[in-house]
């Protein structure tokens, strides 16, 4: 159960923190970061301070932890969201600021958090016999906890409660644990503590370093150290590779987090009950180290030969596509592929637990400092691993190098085991670890680039051109499918067309209802057809977009900057022509982030249209968020927003006095337009005032048929909202409650005509 709070509480707070740090994958980075390194300070605290309590004291110490965890977590939302997102985020910019007071504000919970494994050892450890069994069993409930936690939270508890409400329901779970653990604690017979200053062993040296146990042990510190590192870094590449799969799913990150956890969790308790079998741990830790990372790359290449037949693609395409429901088809094949790529490497990360502690506890005086010490430098790896595969691996050589790399560290690994091997064992043993070794090597060779790969799991029957990007923030592929037609996917999903899709340029095209706007802001580019279409105000003289993705601009610039751009009246060239616009200034970042730290006003703000279903797509078409855009417009500034859902509506028309609605039209829906004054709209005065030539002209640039965008706006029904005629708008999406987004837990209303 501690276990299990503990995901759930890192879940929910990595999601409020992100609206403090921004939901950039550096943001998450420096979240996850802080997480784990206080709770590696509290496994070094834990394993210095354990091993002087005799077991009661072990026991009552581990109940207040759980206590202060839950008093902490009642605090949590008035302090992370209330105080520090609310109060904090328009003063603090630079990264290392962000982090310090990320880092701070999460140090008591996780050293908490930190401190109960190395606790609990020394609670139930007496017999250097038993503990393999006694701290992987430990081990292996609390992470099958945490896989239960992850899941649960994901899947069930947030959509339902939503944030506030799921913390609370684990502070409740942590305070039953805190109360069973203290009655426990006064019933449980004294015992005598230990001596701190333990004496080691003097055994003979053998080549598994029996003999020099405080020279070993930190040999296996840096094993354990490499084996965070690979554990994390493999994540994060499963983490991308499914999230692609799924199409930006928010339930991908819960799955695969889960079905990790799941995995170890069985192989820390399978490896618990035969440790003491395994001669030569080591061999064996090493062995499984060079294993999972050969089944992680064969996975893969299994996933990239199933994506590579257009029939095949076509199935499992349609098959992992979660929009309204999960059926038995959906879920029956998510959850296969999260199992095919997770699963059996995750129980050999696990099996290794146990037989690290066979190899180090050989000193009842130490048991809890030896497990805190571990714990810190396999926490100290998936850090490590973290910053280093999820920022900068990601960032200069992508998915696939990533499995390079640790295909390399497993190799070094087999290399030292080799040459151990080699001194000592000219046998089938060393015949084997040279072939794990040649495994590894021939992995590092096999692997397709990151062009080849993502171009197959988006839509393997493209034979033209196709430009790809990828780096910490997201992947970006933007394929031609035509002579001039090509189809841009952002992290798996579909986002925009060139030539420039309809909607788009219908969701933009209202800001020439402004008189004169001077400057406007774009959150989300995707192929630049709402920039576009605002930029027909000849009137701005400043207009910044922000683009959480880098590679989306990457792979627009790529198409800017192609001859095909260079020749008039394509669709190419209407990108160029956004691309190249002097007045557009293109930043990078969170767009909720912007919003706070600006010191501008605007007279335009417009959110690219996102689909309500996508991972975070909630901080977009939450009640909070419309209530920011307001408070940064300018006097008789409007904001104008794409109203996909009934709850997406209710929000915008809750926030602003006067709301204007164009539609809804069929696979558009309704575009609404808000603002502080009433708002004035003549059809037949703006369809005359598209009709002009220099904005018929625009059009004809970019390859844009401006007929049919006015025989919409013709067509389309005009609703006026007035403080005193809008209907009932009591179901909404608020930050910590985002049904849209969580659509499984909550039937999405999509509005009619809506292109779901």
């Amino acid at each position: 159960m501690s276990g299990f709070c503990a995901l759930v509480y890192q879940v929910a707070w990595q999601r409020v923190l992100g609206l403090f740090s921004g939901s950039d994958s550096i943001s998450s980075a420096i979240v996850v970061g802080s997480f784990l390194l206080g709770l590696g300070l509290g496994s070094l605290v834990a394993g210095w301070v354990a091993d002087r309590l005799d077991r009661r004291r072990a026991f009552f110490y581990f109940a207040w932890c759980e206590v202060g965890i839950a008093l902490f977590g009642l605090v949590s939302k008035p302090l992370y969201y209330d105080w520090i997102f609310k109060k904090l985020t328009p003063l603090i910019g630079e990264p290392i600021e962000i982090f310090g007071i990320v880092f701070v504000s999460l140090l008591i919970p996780t050293v908490l958090m930190g401190i109960s494994l190395p606790i609990l050892s020394r609670a139930v450890v007496r017999d250097l016999s038993i503990a393999p069994r006694r701290i992987g069993g430990l081990y292996g409930v609390n992470t099958l906890g945490a896989a239960i936690g992850a899941f649960v939270s994901g899947w069930f508890l947030i959509g339902h409660y939503g944030y506030e409400t799921t913390i609370e329901i684990a502070v409740l779970i942590n305070l039953m644990v805190g109360a069973i653990v203290m009655a426990l604690s006064f019933v449980h017979p004294e015992d005598a503590p230990h001596v701190p200053e333990p004496q080691e062993s003097a055994a003979t040296a053998t080549h598994e370093g029996v003999g020099r146990p405080k020279e070993m042990f930190w040999h296996w510190c840096f094993f354990m150290f490499l084996s965070g590192f690979l554990a994390i870094s493999l994540e994060i590449v499963w983490f991308r590779i499914v999230g692609v799969i799924l199409q930006g799913s928010p339930y991908g990150f819960s799955l695969v987090l889960a079905v990790f956890l799941a995995g170890d969790a069985l192989g820390i308790v399978v490896a618990s009950r035969w440790a003491d079998k395994i001669k030569f741990p080591r061999i064996f830790f090493i062995r499984a180290q060079a294993s999972l990372v050969i089944y992680a790359v064969l996975s893969i290449l299994l996933i990239y030969w199933l994506y590579g037949d257009p029939v095949r693609f076509s199935y499992l395409h349609s098959w992992t596509i979660m929009h309204e429901g999960l059926g038995v088809k959906e879920a029956s094949t998510v959850i296969a592929i999260a199992m095919l790529l997770v699963f059996p490497p995750a129980i050999l990360m696990g099996l290794s637990f146990p037989v690290v502690h066979k190899a180090i506890q050989n000193d009842a005086c130490l048991v809890a400092k030896r497990v805190g010490l571990i714990q810190l430098f396999n926490i100290l790896g998936n850090t490590s691993g973290s910053i280093i595969t999820g920022l900068v691996v990601f960032a200069f050589l992508g998915t696939a190098n990533a499995l390079v790399i640790a295909s390399c560290i497993a190799a070094l690994l087999m290399l030292l085991l080799i040459w151990e091997q080699f001194r000592f064992d000219f046998g089938p043993s060393l015949v084997k670890s040279a072939a794990l070794l040649a495994a590894l090597v021939a992995g590092a060779f096999i692997l397709p680039d990151k062009s080849a790969f993502w171009s197959r799991l988006h839509f393997p029957n493209w034979t033209q051109k196709t430009f790809v990007h990828e780096d910490h923030s997201g992947v970006a592929l933007l394929g031609c499918m035509g002579e001039d037609y090509h189809i841009l996917s952002i992290n798996g999903r579909e986002q925009g067309y060139v030539p420039f899709n309809k909607k788009h340029i219908y969701c933009s095209i209202f800001s020439l209802i402004h008189p004169n706007p001077q400057s406007l802001l774009l959150i989300g580019f995707g192929t630049g057809g709402q920039a576009f279409a605002l930029s027909m105000n000849d009137s701005l003289n400043r207009a910044e977009v922000v683009e959480l993705i880098r590679p989306v601009y990457q792979v627009m610039r790529d198409l800017a900057d192609s001859p095909q751009a260079s020749i008039k009246k394509t669709a190419s060239a209407g990108v160029k022509k956004i691309m190249d616009d002097p007045r557009f200034v293109f930043g990078l970042g969170d767009g909720r982030r912007t919003l706070f730290s600006s010191p501008h006003n605007y007279d335009i703000i417009q959110t690219d249209a996102v689909v309500p279903v996508e991972s975070h797509s909630g901080l977009l078409f939450s009640i909070e968020f419309f209530q920011q855009i307001r408070a940064k417009l300018n006097p008789g500034g409007i904001a104008i927003e794409w109203a996909p859902t009934q709850r997406a509506k209710n929000g915008f028309l809750r926030v602003f006095p006067h709301v204007l609605q164009i539609g809804p039209l069929p696979d558009l829906g309704p575009v609404l337009i808000g603002s502080e004054q009433p708002l004035a709209f003549d059809k037949h005065a703006f369809i005359a005032k598209l009709r002009r030539p220099e904005i018929l002209q625009k059009m004809a640039e970019a390859k844009i048929y401006p007929e049919e965008i006015i025989a919409m706006i013709e067509n389309a029904p005009v609703t006026f909202f007035t403080p005193s005629n809008k209907p009932d708008t009591s179901d909404y999406n608020t930050d910590l409650l985002p049904k849209d987004e969580f659509f499984l837990n909550n039937p999405v209303h999509f509005l009619q005509g809506t292109n779901k």
